[in-house]
């Protein structure tokens, strides 16, 4: 054997090798339905300015996609469960602790009928209204959880919608 070779395997370099074989090869390996199937993120989309969805002057509602992405690199149907819109206007958000203006709740079994389909997969397209109440703010953020029948939680980064025009009406 020669004095280069000799030197590879007692310098730790095999001990290195396995080292990074080990890394390249481990998988997230979860229990209690957490597994691949686990949604680790949503990805809301919204309208950049509220609208006005019905007859009366006045913002009264938003346009959101939203989008939930497990190990995979595709927006996946959500599994069982329910998802929840809070709306926070510029008043609500320094009340201790925050207030939400509006919240829209759903199970995920209701959400089948928003199904739409993009280029980063499967999501959920809908049209929020929080009449007859009035905003009295000219910003909102809002921001979706996804609570699992099994599993933790997961929670949006939140969407900013300006609301233009007069507040109140």
């Amino acid at each position: 054997m020669s004095r280069f070779r000799l030197r590879l395997l007692t310098s730790g370099f095999p001990l290195l090798v396995v080292g990074i074989g080990l890394l390249l090869s481990t998988g997230c390996a979860t229990s209690g339905g957490e597994g691949r199937d686990r949604i680790r993120t949503l990805y809301m989309v919204t309208t950049p300015v509220a609208m006005n969805l019905d007859d009366t002057p006045g913002v009264d509602g938003i346009g959101v996609n939203l989008f939930a992405f497990g190990a995979g690199a595709k927006a996946v149907p959500l599994p069982a469960g329910s998802v929840e819109f809070a709306a926070y206007d510029a008043i609500g958000i320094l009340a201790n602790p925050p207030r939400a203006f509006h919240t829209w709740t759903f199970e995920v079994a209701e959400l089948k009928r928003f199904r739409t389909q993009a280029a980063i997969g499967e999501g959920y397209r809908l049209l929020l209204n929080w009449s007859p109440k009035l905003l009295l703010s000219s910003r909102l953020a809002l921001v979706c959880r996804f609570r699992p029948e099994t599993g933790a939680e997961v929670v949006s980064e939140p969407g900013f919608i300006a609301a233009l025009g007069e507040p109140g009406r």
